[in-house]
């Protein structure tokens, strides 16, 4: 629709809605398209994030992508649609871009100088930085205060963890957030490029994240905060 309307139409990352000929991105609208076509793959090479998939398919509109060496998604699809962005800034056509980072979906893969952020961060332990947390919400009138707050049982007592597990638990929770901080910055990229090029003002930007509040991921999401 938005393409008929006089839009250019470009998508940069996951797609996982059909690998078809007729389902991928470039036979939907969109003009020019990059990314993967399953719900996720490693963020550095071509390999399959889980048992699930044998394999998995990267995209340049209707060829197959060869990855550069330097690949790493978040970074590569923040550059694509910047890119695109570019290509058709003189013609003054609006513009629609869907940017769909593989992050923070599993693989959890961050730069090494990204995790290192904050390995100190969560060597406080979960429940230490989920009162912590509260406690902040309390103080920004977010969170009501006298809450009890409550462990899932599908999450252990940190104290009770044996002696490598807290290091190990520490880490996953820093390359998450050290992931989450590089995807957001990338964000931050595109949306400074916008102003740089002066039409900022005249965008929307929608940030919407994947699964909402399906409840396996909530107890992921407790285990990271």
């Amino acid at each position: 629709m938005l393409r008929n309307a006089g839009y250019h139409t470009y998508m940069a990352g996951k797609w996982h809605l059909g690998k078809t000929p007729e389902s991928i991105p470039a036979a939907q609208g969109f003009e020019k398209s990059v990314g993967v076509l399953e719900g996720g793959a490693d963020n550095w090479e071509n390999n399959s994030y889980s048992p699930g998939y044998k394999s998995v398919h990267f995209f340049d509109g209707r060829e197959e992508l060869q990855l550069p060496a330097d690949f790493y998604s978040s970074r590569f699809y923040a550059d694509k649609m910047m890119g695109d962005i570019d290509e058709s800034a003189a013609d003054g056509k609006p513009l629609f871009g869907y940017l769909a980072f593989q992050a923070v979906h599993q693989l959890h893969q961050a730069p090494a100088e990204f995790t290192a952020r904050y390995i100190s961060t969560y060597q406080a332990r979960w429940s230490a930085i989920s009162d912590f947390r509260y406690q902040r919400l309390v103080e920004l009138g977010i969170m009501p205060a006298g809450l009890t707050m409550s462990r899932p049982a599908v999450v252990p007592d940190w104290n009770l963890l044996p002696v490598d597990e807290p290091r190990m638990n520490a880490k996953r929770m820093a390359v998450y957030a050290g992931m989450l901080e590089y995807m957001d910055m990338s964000i931050g990229r595109v949306i400074e490029h916008l102003r740089a090029k002066g039409v900022l003002n005249n965008t929307i930007v929608v940030f919407m994240s994947d699964n909402g509040g399906e409840a396996t991921k909530l107890q992921a999401l407790y285990r990271v905060l």
